[in-house]
C-alpha cells in the first residue's frame, strides 16, 4: 500500500434505510511479513474503527509502510475478517467500499442479513371493551430456516398497551408437524402476553399459527388503533453486545468484555422497533351496557336524487338511490347510516371481503356485496334482495336496511319515488 489513507466503509443496502446501524464486534486480521509497520494489525483496525465513529474504518496515513516497486518486491497483502451485528429490524445486503488517496474505489458485497422470524398478521376492528372479546384473525410468525430457534428460545406478543389490553388464557398455539418442532405455550395474563418456548428445535422450517385468542380490555380504553409487538429471547446477544473499538476505551481487549462500561453497549446507540403489525386492535367504539341504536332523525332518500334530507338538514350524495332491476328501493349505505347519527369512522368497508361493518351501541351490522343476507350480532337476517355495489358504493333495499339499523318506523311514496325512515320516538 502507498502513502496515504484508507477508507473501509460499510453500508446498508438499500440506501434509504438509516446508516449508523451495522457495527463490527470483532477483526480477525493477519499481516504475514509484518511490512505495515505496527506491531498488531487488529490494533490498527481497532483504532481506525474508533476514528470512523462505528460506521468506517479510517486509517490515517503513516498506518502502513508503503511499498518498493523499484526493488521488485511483491505486491503487500493483508487478509481480514469482520464479525458484524446489525440492528434486529435490519434485513438485506452489506457492502464494504474500499476508496483512498492512491486506490480506485472498490464496492464489495461482504454479507447478507436475513430476520430470524417472520410475522404475518391483520387488523381486528373491534367494538367491545370487556372481558373474551374474540379476535377473529390469527398471528402466524414463520422460522426464517430450519434449526435457526434453538432449544429454550423464546417468542412472546403484546398489545402495546399492556396496561389496559391484555390477551386471555385461552389462545390455541399450533406447529406445523413436518418441522417436528415442539413448543411450551403459556399466557401471563398480568402482563398482557402470549408466548411460546422452543422445547425441541425444527428439521424444517416451523410455522407457528396462534389463534382463538380473546382479549380483556378496560372498559375506559379509548377507541384508536393499537399495535401487536413481539418481544424474543434471540434479542438478548444482541442487546449485550459490544462494539469491535468500544468508546469508552482506547485500545479494546476483547478477552475482558465484562469490564467495558456501559457506553460500550449496542442498545445505546441503537434505535430499532419491536412492531410487528401497525393497528393490530383497532377500538372503534367503546362498548356498552345495552343496546341504544335509537335513531331520532328523520331521513328522506328522494330516489335518484344526488342528496338526502337528515332532520332539516340536506347531505349531497355522489351516488343517488335508485330503483333495482328487481323492483327494490336500493338505498345508499354508508350515507344512510351517517345521516341517521352513525359516527363515519364506525361504518367501515373491507375491500378484499367487500365487506361493510356498521357499529353503534351495542349493535354490530355486517353485509357482504353479492350475498342476500345481513348478519346483526351474528345473528343472519335473510334479505330482500343481494347487496350491491354501483359506482364504488354499497346498496342495500331500503326496508332490510332500515331493520338492520334498528329503525322501525318507514314509508314509500310512490307518487314521488320518495324512501322516509322515521327516527324512533
Amino acid at each position: 500500500m502507498h502513502r496515504s489513507g484508507v477508507t473501509l466503509e460499510m453500508e446498508r443496502v438499500p440506501e434509504e434505510v438509516l446508516r449508523g446501524a451495522l457495527y463490527v464486534v470483532g477483526v480477525e486480521a493477519n499481516d504475514e511479513n509484518n511490512t505495515t509497520g505496527v506491531a498488531d494489525i487488529e490494533a490498527a483496525f481497532a483504532d481506525a474503527y474508533q476514528e470512523g465513529d462505528h460506521e468506517s474504518f479510517v486509517f490515517k496515513k503513516r498506518t502502513f509502510n508503503e511499498t518498493e516497486p523499484a526493488t521488485g518486491s511483491d505486491e503487500h497483502e493483508i487478509t481480514f475478517t469482520l464479525e458484524l451485528v446489525a440492528d434486529p429490524d435490519f434485513v438485506g445486503d452489506v457492502t464494504l467500499k474500499l476508496s483512498g488517496d492512491a486506490v480506485d474505489e472498490q464496492e464489495v458485497t461482504i454479507a447478507k442479513f436475513v430476520a430470524p422470524y417472520t410475522v404475518k398478521a391483520e387488523q381486528n376492528d373491534l367494538k367491545i371493551d370487556y372481558r373474551n372479546t374474540e379476535i377473529p384473525t390469527a398471528i402466524t410468525i414463520t422460522e426464517a430456516e430450519p434449526g435457526l430457534w434453538d432449544e429454550g428460545t423464546s417468542i412472546e406478543f403484546k398489545i402495546d398497551r399492556g396496561d389496559v389490553i391484555n390477551f386471555e388464557d385461552d389462545a390455541t398455539f399450533e406447529v406445523n408437524e413436518d418441522s417436528d418442532m415442539e413448543i411450551k405455550d403459556y399466557t401471563r395474563e398480568k402482563d398482557g402476553i402470549i408466548g411460546f418456548t422452543v422445547k425441541e428445535e425444527s428439521d424444517e422450517v416451523a410455522v407457528v399459527t396462534i389463534k382463538d385468542m380473546e382479549l380483556f380490555m378496560q372498559r375506559n380504553i379509548p377507541a384508536g388503533a393499537y399495535d401487536l409487538i413481539i418481544d424474543t429471547t434471540m434479542s438478548d446477544n444482541y442487546d449485550e453486545q459490544v462494539l469491535f473499538a468500544p468508546d469508552a476505551h482506547t485500545v479494546w481487549d476483547k478477552d475482558h468484555a465484562d469490564k467495558c462500561d456501559k457506553e460500550c453497549f449496542i442498545e445505546d446507540v441503537c434505535d430499532y422497533s419491536d412492531v410487528v403489525k401497525e393497528g393490530f386492535i383497532n377500538i372503534v367504539t367503546a362498548g356498552r351496557e345495552q343496546d341504544d341504536a335509537s335513531f331520532t332523525t328523520k331521513v328522506v332518500v328522494p330516489v335518484g336524487e344526488a342528496y338526502i334530507v337528515a332532520g332539516e338538514k340536506t347531505v349531497a350524495l355522489d351516488v343517488p338511490a335508485y330503483i333495482s332491476a328487481a323492483g327494490y328501493t336500493m338505498l345508499p349505505v354508508r350515507a344512510v347510516a351517517v345521516a341517521l347519527g352513525i359516527n363515519n369512522n364506525n361504518v367501515l368497508w373491507d375491500q378484499a371481503t367487500k365487506t361493510v361493518t356498521i357499529l353503534y351501541g351495542q349493535r354490530i351490522i355486517t353485509m357482504v356485496a353479492g350475498q342476500k343476507v345481513v348478519y346483526v350480532n351474528g345473528s343472519a337476517i335473510p334479505a330482500s334482495a343481494s347487496v350491491e355495489i354501483k359506482d364504488g358504493r354499497t346498496f342495500l333495499p331500503m326496508r332490510d336496511l332500515a331493520t338492520a339499523l334498528g329503525v322501525t318506523d318507514i314509508t314509500w311514496d310512490a307518487a314521488t319515488k320518495t324512501a322516509t325512515l322515521n327516527g324512533n320516538k
